[in-house]
């Protein structure tokens, strides 16, 4: 009876020692893998529509003789600067929305009680 009583301790011990600090080394991976991912897709993304519309700029300014023309060379130009701040709000946000989740995850695993947190995001929300 002893014996069973005894593995039973050295489970919760390597339980507590081993396996809590890989749960949270594999939630803060996740998170930065998931953070790295979707930044590229941000990335990728704006420098697709910037190219775009530097492309338009170059075809319109090859034949602009009025200056209406120029307007929309400055127009293009509007809209790269406008996707490069779409695509900074965008990485900031998905920035702090998967800290926020890694870190109640762990916190979670801590057995650090989240609903009070959860809830005052909820009525934040509000």
């Amino acid at each position: 009876m002893k014996l069973i009583a005894a593995t039973t301790t050295e489970n919760e011990f390597v339980q507590t020692v081993v396996g809590l600090p890989l749960k949270i080394i594999l939630i803060v991976g996740s998170c930065v893998v998931i953070w790295f991912i979707v930044t590229r897709i941000i990335n990728r993304v704006t420098a697709k529509l910037v190219s775009k519309a530097e492309s338009n700029r170059l075809a319109v300014a090859r034949r602009t003789e009025h200056t209406s023309d120029m307007t929309a060379i400055l127009m293009s130009q509007r809209r790269r600067q406008r996707a490069e701040a779409i695509a900074s709000l965008l990485k900031s946000v998905t920035t702090l929305t998967i800290a926020a989740i890694g870190i109640l995850l762990v916190l979670a695993q801590l057995n650090i009680n989240i609903t009070p947190l959860l809830a005052s995001a909820g009525v934040f929300g509000v």
